[in-house]
This record gives structure tokens, sequence and C-alpha cells, in this order.
């Protein structure tokens, strides 16, 4: 009878595990048919036929976009579908959109894809003329990329501008955002935002530049997608984020590559970020991944805070967050950041809800307590936080990846129980690691935004040139910044009372060379350790706090047994008070 049982559950889950091809839904992976409704039917198919696989069998163009549900309006996408695999062929998005978005989704699988656009989604090619005085750079665009002047880039924060350096080297200065932009016959002019720069190309033959447009979607996007395993897949551009993952729980991410496609010719990859994770109760494992000329940061790590709406006995109500998720059963930390005081409590009920920026009521399980600060955008008083202590991406590992040539961070943190491991991270503008919790959105100090990262682990990492190219040649002076760095905004924004909103970190055996700043800076958090760590060359544009290893506004920090040579030094180790 048992044997019979097992049978009937093999050809059960045989017939629902099909390998079905792209023709079956009536594509064709000839890189020129459009493969978007045979896309939307292979996802209709696989939510009724859980443990499908799709295969590609070539390359896939998408040359119309879909929308699997009203809400989202990207090239093709799947909703509820189970242990979904996809493989062995490229997509090729053929207009101004994003790829795929799954949603609900456990199992799935991309094994051996590529993605890439056609045409290009950012304007590439050579500057022929720069004026220091009116900030501005004449520049011609590469056969068969759009004009920086051209529609799609008009809008400021999406379409920032970066000067590459010539002769091949591998970073770049970032000039800043575009002003204005115009024609002038057959070249484009865009004036930037940045005089600060402007010096640092001035006379500069054979610069490069790209203008990045942003505002079409991320490529990839996975919402509450437990499992969700991507291996062996390549981006070779992404109009945003490579990918972003929502509320994802037990992600692996083995093998896979973010980088120009080979013998192309293009100067970057992506518009933004590569992998973006927000909120999960068990973080992603990450190894094995090649990063290589993005835009903006290669790994993300990100869980921010709420502020308090409104608040009355033991119900709460929040403002919108974009990286945030509740649910019954949580415990959420309410932080009040003035008092620099924080408590803990349980939710026991709330309305049910499906989009992070919409969050409903919340019932706690006794009275809110102490001086609450409602968020108040006239209000220059700091407002509370809420944190909610049980999506923390908690498990994360990065180990054995390579990051290079980025002109922001290898690795962005903002969460808990992070180990980041055996990377070889090389060319960065700026820290090579960063543990962020404080974040001006909009210089106004009751409008930053609150990241909450404890229990980190960062060893055995290999950085050079961190902090040394882009930027224009900046002096890193008004700031401290570090290779691996830990800081807020202000330094003292939240107090410095108990509350360390950064805490239980270990920086061991890492080994930073060339890098422009300090090797390691920690500011405003608490049980630190900096041990076994070898700094070779700092401060090679740093004009002020020129140390190794600076440690300031922070508690219980241990710091023995490093190696720091070279001759910018003040000293090579710091710790204050």
């Amino acid at each position: 009878m048992y044997r019979k049982l097992l049978v009937l559950v093999l050809i059960a889950a045989s017939a629902f595990a099909a390998v079905k091809p792209i023709a079956d839904f009536g594509g064709k992976a000839d890189g020129t048919f459009d493969n978007g409704p045979a896309l939307q039917k292979a996802f209709t198919y696989a939510a009724s036929h859980p443990g499908t696989t799709l295969s590609l069998g070539g390359v896939c163009r998408i040359a119309t976009p879909q929308s699997n549900n009203a809400k989202w309006q990207y090239a093709a996408g799947g909703e509820y579908v189970t242990n979904l695999t996809i493989e062995d062929g490229e997509i090729i998005l053929g207009g101004a959109f994003a790829a795929l978005t799954f949603d609900h989704s456990p199992g799935l699988m991309l094994r051996n894809v590529a993605f890439d656009y056609d045409p290009p989604i950012l304007s590439q090619g050579s500057v022929v003329a720069t004026s220091q005085g009116e900030r501005s750079i004449t520049c011609v665009p590469d056969p068969g990329y759009p004009l920086p002047t051209g529609s799609g880039f008009n809008d400021r924060d999406g379409n920032w501008l970066t000067v590459h350096k010539p002769d091949g080297e591998y970073a770049f200065f970032f000039v800043g955002f575009i002003q204005s932009s115009s024609m002038i016959g057959d070249k484009a002019r865009l004036v930037y935002d940045r005089p600060d720069m402007a010096a640092a190309i001035e006379g500069i033959e054979g610069l490069r530049y790209v203008r990045v447009r942003r505002a079409l979607g991320h490529l990839n996007v996975f919402n509450f997608c437990d499992r969700l395993t991507l291996e062996r897949v390549s981006v070779f551009s992404a109009s945003a984020f490579a990918s972003i993952f929502m509320f994802c729980n037990d992600v692996t991410l083995v093998s896979n590559r973010i980088c120009p496609r080979p013998a192309s010719g293009r100067i970057v990859a992506t518009c933004a970020d590569g992998f973006h994770f927000i909120g999960a109760r068990r973080g992603p494992r990450i190894e094995n991944n090649y990063f290589d000329h993005l835009q903006d940061d290669n790994i993300v790590i990100s869980l921010r805070g709420n502020k308090v709406k409104s608040f009355e006995g033991n119900t709460l109500d929040l403002h919108a967050g974009s990286v945030t998720w509740y649910e019954k059963g949580d415990t959420i930390e309410v932080v009040e950041v003035a008092e620099s005081r924080k408590s803990t409590y349980t939710i026991v009920a709330m309305e049910p809800y499906r989009w992070p920026w919409q969050p409903p009521r919340i019932t706690l399980d006794r009275p809110l307590a102490g001086n609450v600060v409602p968020f108040d955008t006239n209000d220059t008083r700091l407002p509370t936080l809420v944190f909610n202590k049980s999506w923390r991406l908690d498990g994360t590992l990065i180990r054995n990846n390579r990051f290079q040539n980025t002109r922001r961070y290898a690795v962005f943190m903002g969460a808990g129980g992070v180990r980041i491991e055996d990377n070889v991270m090389s060319n960065h503008t700026s820290a090579a690691i960063l543990c962020s919790y404080i974040e001006n959105v909009k210089n106004k100090r009751n409008e930053l935004n609150y990241y909450f990262s404890s229990d980190i682990s960062i060893a055995r990492n290999t950085i050079v040139n961190s902090l040394n190219y882009g930027e224009g040649g900046r002096k890193y002076a008004g700031r401290p910044a570090g290779a691996i760095d830990i800081y807020d905004f202000d330094r003292d924004a939240v107090g410095l009372g108990d509350l360390t909103l950064v805490h239980n970190l270990v920086i061991r055996d890492n080994r930073i060379v060339n890098s422009g700043a300090l090797g390691i800076h920690v500011a405003n958090a608490s049980n630190v350790t900096v041990s076994g760590n070898m700094i070779i060359d700092p401060n090679r544009l740093s004009l002020t706090n020129r140390y190794g290893i600076w440690a300031e506004h922070s508690s219980a920090v241990n710091v023995s047994g490093n190696s720091v040579e070279g001759g910018s030094l003040d000293m090579p180790v710091k710790i204050d008070p």
C-alpha cells in the first residue's frame, strides 16, 4: 500500500513538473519575435502547474510590455506560481520597460539566463568640450545610443551624469545632476550642478560620459518569493536595480554577474543598484558573484524605521515606509530619538495590508509610553521611530564575491545579522562597505531616514582603492570616511546616550590598501571589536583626520592587533572617549 501511494505521488509530481519550451506558448527564441505574450501565457500555465520548467532555448526579445496585474506595467511577470524554473536563454527588452515581476511565488529559480536592452536605455559617448565657468560639457553619443537631451532624461534625481577618465581607466568622476540641456547642432550640451567638480575635468581630452535613465522601473522584482534562487544569471543592463527582493526569505544568489556585456564597448552596467534587499525574517546567501561598473550600490541590505503618524493608547498609525513590513505577532521597537530611549512592544492585532507604503493601524500589547513625537514636516523636533525587529534579515551571508569599479558602495548595510566575508573589492568612489543608519533626505533634521544595524561581522575582505577615485578628486576633509565606514549623518544627530542604532560589530582580519581616507571609521556604535586588520597607505586624498583607524562617539570599543603603515598618518589609531 505504501509503495502504491509513493508511486502515485511520484507520478503526480512528474505530471506537474513538466519542461516546457517557449514555443509551447507561441514564442520564438530567434532574437526578433515578440515573446512578451508567450511569457505571459507561460506564467499563467505555471500558476496551475507547480514545478514547471520554462526553457527559453535562445534569445527571447520582448518588444511590447505586458501586465501581469493592474499594479505593475512591466514586460512580463508571474503571480502565485510555485517552484517555477526559468532557464537556458536570454531575455532582450526592446523598449523602455522592465523585465519580470513575481509576487508570492515560492521556490522560484532563474538559471543560466541573461538580461539586456536593445536599444540601449542610457546615453553614453564622448565629451568633446568642457567649460569650467559654465559647468557644462558638450558631448556626442556613441552610435546607437540616445541623445542625453532626449525624452526620458528630464528627471533630475533619476538621471545623473558621470564623466569617465580617458585611456580605459577603470574609475570615473561623478559630476552631478543636470540643471539644463540643449542642442548645439548635432551635439548635446549639458549644464550640471557641481562647480567643485568642474575644475577636475577642465581641459582633459578623451573623456567619456554616461547619463543614466533610471525612471523605467527595476529590471526584476520579487515580492514575498521565499526560497528564490538566481544561479548563473547575467545582467548586462538594468534601468534601475538589477533585482529588488522585497520580504523574500531564504534567497540564494550564486555565480551571477552584473557587468557590461563583454566586447560591447559599454561603460556601465546599471542605472542604479545591483541586488537590493528590503526586509526579511531570514537573510540571503550571496556567494561567488561578480559586480563590475555599476552606477550605484552593488548590494543593499536595507531595513528602515517608520515614523509615527499618530497614536492613542495602544493603537499606532505609521507614516509610509518604503522598506518596512508588519504582521500580527511581530516585535517592534519604538525609538524616542531625542531622548535616546527605546522600548519593545508586540503587535496583537492589525488590519490586513498588501503594500509596505500603506501601513495599517497597529494594535500593541500595551499603551505607548514615553515622549512619543509624531512626525510633522513643520516640526523641528526629531520624530519617534518604529522598527520591526522581526524583519531584520538575520543570517545574511555575503561571501567570496568580487566587486569592482563602482560609483558607490560594494555593500550598503542597514539591517541585522549580516556576515561579509572573504570578498575582493576594488576601485570604489566611496566606501567599499558602509553601515549607515542616518541618511539626510532634504537637509532637515526631522526628514532623516533611519536604518537599524546590529550583529555584523566584516572579516577577511581585501579592499583596494576605496574612496580614491571619482568625485572629481574631492578632498575628504569635510567628513570622516573609511574604506569600511560605520557612520551617521551628523555624528550627534541621534543623541549620545544609551541609544546606538548600530551595535555588536566585529571588523577583523581585513586587508585595506590605498584608501582615499581612513582605513576603518566607526561612529556612534557600541560593542565594537576591530582586530587583526592590515591597513596600507590610507589617506591618499584626505587632508584632516589622517588615521588608519578612528573610533569616535562610540562605547565598548576594542581595537587590538591591527597593522597600519604609510606616510600619510597623523597617528595609526585614534579612539575618542
